[in-house]
């Protein structure tokens, strides 16, 4: 059953959808590798893999098949047409340059999150790191300094439901896995303001976050910097970089309500 179709579907779109999700997890293919993945025949897989090259969603080279140059414009449209996007866009620009670290932007999508934009400041360290966690699987919330200020902002049903589908992957020795830690550290994230990452996600970063929110109160996504602990000290971390963070959360929220006529 589909996630958000309230269980309607066509089986057709179903298994593309299926593929387009294997090959982004296996990075090329073949047809016999597809086809076992997904649970079909050689004949049938070879069909669905020529009507996406039809498409430009897939393409094929020396006889394994990857995702397709369609999606490099399928991805900067929507991101272009994101209001979070636009809404938060200079603040990350001016965050890694003012600091001179990792800036990123980040929504929360089916329970984990999802990396709308990052800018590398001119110290940044790390870079290819982020790079490839880009390419793996959508990173949990729990340790991070975005995905913990957004879920501070959540309902706490809707933060159990999430821990309930995604877990609480253990990243470092760092890393929060019981959820009543999880809902302690999110009552602290919101009575600060913002939250903090100390080596959660990769030995040897830190990170502070802030929640981006609506008017209405929902949370549309969060805003981070990150860098090495070795100059991520806890007076810059409480003083410059949370100041400089939770401020730029505040004038995307502005910039957000605007675009959405609020």
């Amino acid at each position: 059953m589909s996630r958000e179709s309230g269980g309607r579907k066509i089986q057709s779109v179903d298994v593309s959808c299926t593929i387009i999700e294997y090959l982004r997890r296996a990075n090329e293919a073949t047809v016999s590798e597809v086809a076992e993945a997904v649970d079909l025949s050689p004949g049938s897989a070879h069909t669905h893999l020529a009507t996406l090259m039809d498409h430009g969603y897939v393409r094929k080279a020396d006889g394994t098949y990857r995702l397709g140059p369609e999606f490099l414009t399928l991805g900067e449209h929507v991101r272009n047409n994101d209001v979070l996007y636009r809404a938060a866009k200079e603040e990350i620009e001016d965050l890694a340059e003012t600091t001179g670290e990792s800036a990123h932007l980040i929504m929360e999508h089916r329970g984990r999150v999802l990396v709308l934009y990052e800018v590398f400041g001119d110290d940044a360290v790390g870079e290819r790191y982020h790079a490839r966690k880009r390419e793996e699987s959508l990173r949990h919330l729990h340790c991070t300094a975005s995905g913990k200020a957004l879920l501070a902002e959540l309902p706490r049903d809707r933060v159990e439901a999430i821990v309930d589908e995604q877990g609480m992957e253990h990243r470092t020795e760092n890393t929060i896995t019981d959820l009543e830690e999880l809902h302690e550290e999110l009552g602290r994230i919101r009575d600060r303001g913002f939250a903090i990452a100390d080596e959660e996600q990769m030995v040897g970063i830190r990170a502070v976050g802030a929640p981006i929110v609506c008017s209405d109160g929902r949370v549309a996504g969060a805003l981070s910097v990150s860098g090495p602990a070795s100059r991520m000290d806890d007076g810059r971390i409480h003083g410059e970089l949370a100041e400089r963070v939770v401020r730029a959360a505040n004038v995307a929220e502005v910039n957000l309500n605007t675009e959405r006529g609020v």
